[in-house]
C-alpha cells in the first residue's frame, strides 16, 4: 500500500511573516491573566458554575 503524499512548497517570505503574527500575537498575552483564567476555569469544572440567587423566594 501506498499513501499519497501532498507536497507542499513554503515560501520563505510567508513564512517570516506568519512567524511574526503569532510572535506579536503571544506577545499580547498577559500570562497572569491567563494562568488565573485557567485556575478559575479548573476550579469551575470540579464544583460547577455559580449559580445567581433567585429574584423572588418562594411564599
Amino acid at each position: 500500500m501506498s499513501e499519497s503524499t501532498i507536497k507542499i512548497k513554503i515560501d520563505p517570505k510567508n513564512l517570516q511573516a506568519a512567524i511574526k503574527r503569532v510572535s506579536d500575537f503571544w506577545a499580547t498575552i498577559d500570562a497572569e491573566k491567563l494562568a488565573q483564567l485557567c485556575l478559575e476555569e479548573q476550579d469551575m469544572d470540579l464544583i460547577g458554575r455559580k449559580k445567581e440567587r433567585e429574584k423572588h423566594q418562594l411564599d
